[in-house]
Parts: structure tokens; C-alpha cells; sequence
């Protein structure tokens, strides 16, 4: 599903530009999510939490292949998301 291959350095193929801007927004929402935490039950929380760590922990058995993280790393390399998650 997220299978970009990397020969050579950064594929720029179609399948990268068209995940690019799905992850730019994901790294967006997580950003904004932990204000709004508190709108939703703990349940719920927890569901987008799980959610979200199941979705970085993909990986693939080729190095050489692009996961949800290497993306998320484009868009935010400190991972100031994670930070915003943790840090209260």
C-alpha cells in the first residue's frame, strides 16, 4: 500500500506525489490532535492512539522500501507531533 521503492535516492515516481500530500495532512492532524483531546472519551483517545502506532509501526522485509514513518519523517523530521503527544 505505501511501497515506494528508493533506487538511487528518492523515487519521485507517481506513487510518491500521490501519497505526499495524504501524509502531509496526517502529520498536520496529529500535530492538532492532542487540543482536542479532551472533546472526546478516553475510549476514543485511545482508539486514535492505537490507530496511529499501528500505522508507524508498518514495515517491510526490503529495506529499500518507504513506510508510513520515512513519510511522516519528510513532513517533520523532529517529530515535534510525538512531542506535542507526550509532553503535557
Amino acid at each position: 500500500m505505501f511501497e515506494v521503492v528508493v533506487q538511487k535516492g528518492w523515487d519521485s515516481g507517481w506513487q510518491a506525489h500521490y501519497h505526499l500530500p495524504q501524509f502531509r495532512f496526517l502529520n498536520y492532524v496529529q500535530g492538532e490532535l492532542p487540543s482536542y483531546w479532551l472533546r472526546y472519551s478516553e475510549g476514543v483517545v485511545v482508539e486514535m492512539i492505537e490507530a496511529t502506532a499501528t500505522l508507524l509501526s508498518c514495515s517491510y522485509g526490503n529495506p529499500s522500501m518507504l513506510g508510513p514513518a520515512h513519510y511522516m519523517s519528510l513532513f517533520d523530521p523532529k517529530a515535534s507531533w510525538f512531542r506535542k503527544w507526550t509532553v503535557r
